[in-house]
């Protein structure tokens, strides 16, 4: 029979408890019992370890514990004591405990595979994974057959990060034992290492197949190849050439797809989304071509001040051209937008009075923007930022303090 153990590392452990029948002597034990059985006749020790077996079975590891310990202290010695005892002490968390229990199940019968592999166990949640590989090899030695141990050396394997023999070890769990959810769960994370994503999404289904009602094994179903890996943006050729013809609407939408497809990665995608945009705009700039330039800036400059391939785009820009020129071409809602950009830039280069001098002017102009309604948000966006280009703080609050002002009269 099989019962869980400790988990370790989020992985279920399965610990093999044996509960054939124990060929003792019909000799009876002389001391009172009562504290184990109702019956006036003193009990034989296979009537003992049976019903220490039925106890651990059933998941009253407290009642088999008794048995276990009762047998241990009298001086009995039994290998699949020690084993079945070695499980329980795994499942208290006394894994230094566990780990001499199973070695004395060795010593009493080395050709005992259940016990190596329950050591295995063992030594994987002590980190001992060199250790662990050895002794799952010595269970599946003396029985080629056991599924559990081949499934087992796989993740050790895996963890040791050989993959391709972690490979073959799980698939022969597998052919051994078809139904083995765990074995096709862990094949997945194999496969998903490996880069062969299509063939771990079928892996994670069989896995919920077997299992629909666990909730790990379920998580996986359905999911796309795609989940586990980000493609480049740059092979995104409607997004490129949106790109190339200084749409950024268009571009946005595109954005947003490769977001929606792979949430997990749309931090990664923003960053590329907004590199691949500065590096257009430089190539601009190098055609000396403002007005162009100008379609897209401003809305660089919204995204984020302390991005570091805007702040690069900013310092090429305004050593490039000159902000008068700039301010000159750009539409008027644009205007305020460029001064926060030369502010930010004034602020990289270390020239902390003009950039405070530009944001305690932006931050006038803002109060009008919020007192209107429609661009209100894009007023305390200019307030926010501009507030964190004051090398003095006090100065700062005294700005903020006089718009607040403003607008409450």
């Amino acid at each position: 029979m099989v019962e869980s153990s400790n988990k370790h590392q989020g992985e279920k452990k399965v610990s093999k408890i044996a509960t054939f029948s124990v060929p003792f002597a019909l000799e009876t034990i002389k001391e009172n019992l009562s504290i184990y059985t109702n019956n006036p006749s003193p009990p034989s020790k296979e009537q003992i370890i049976k019903e220490a077996y039925g106890f651990h079975s059933q998941g009253n590891t407290s009642e088999a514990a008794k048995y276990y310990q009762y047998f241990i202290d009298r001086g009995f010695e039994d290998h699949r004591v020690f084993c079945n005892y070695g499980v329980v002490l795994q499942n208290l968390g006394k894994l230094k405990e566990a780990e001499i229990s199973y070695r004395k199940a060795i010593e009493l019968k080395p050709d005992f595979a259940e016990s190596y592999y329950n050591l295995g166990l063992i030594l994987k949640d002590l980190e001992q994974l060199k250790k662990a590989e050895e002794s799952y090899r010595k269970a599946i030695e003396l029985n080629p057959n056991f599924a559990e141990a081949h499934s087992n050396l796989g993740g050790i394997l895996k963890d040791l990060g050989n993959l391709q023999a972690a490979a073959l070890s799980t698939r022969k769990a597998l052919k051994l034992k078809p139904n083995y959810a765990k074995a096709y769960f862990q094949e997945g994370i194999i496969l998903k290492l490996l880069g062969r994503y299509k063939d771990a999404i079928q892996s994670f289904n069989k896995a919920s197949e077997i299992e629909p009602r666990n909730a790990k094994y379920y998580a996986f179903r359905g999911l796309k190849p795609s989940y586990f890996y980000r493609e480049p943006l740059t092979k995104n050729k409607n997004l490129i050439k949106s790109i190339n013809q200084c749409n950024w609407k268009q571009s946005k939408i595109f954005l947003e797809k490769a977001c929606k497809d792979t949430p997990k990665d749309t931090e990664i995608n923003v960053n590329e989304f907004i590199k691949l945009w500065c590096d257009y705009l430089r190539n601009i700039v190098d055609q000396d071509s403002p007005k162009k330039l100008l379609e897209i800036l401003t809305n660089l400059i919204i995204i984020d001040e302390r991005n570091k391939n805007i702040n690069k785009l900013l310092k090429y820009v305004f050593e490039s051209f000159d902000l008068s020129l700039l301010l000159e071409l750009a539409e008027k809602k644009d205007k305020i937008l460029l001064t926060l950009g030369y502010s930010q830039y004034k602020f990289q280069k270390k020239d902390f009075v003009e950039a405070q001098f530009i944001a305690s002017n932006n931050i006038k102009q803002a109060e009008i923007l919020i007192k209107r309604q429609e661009t209100e948000d894009l007023g305390w966006l200019i307030v926010r930022r501009s507030l964190r280009l004051y090398k003095q703080k006090n100065i700062a609050r005294d700005s903020l303090t006089k718009l607040i002002n403003n607008l409450s009269h």
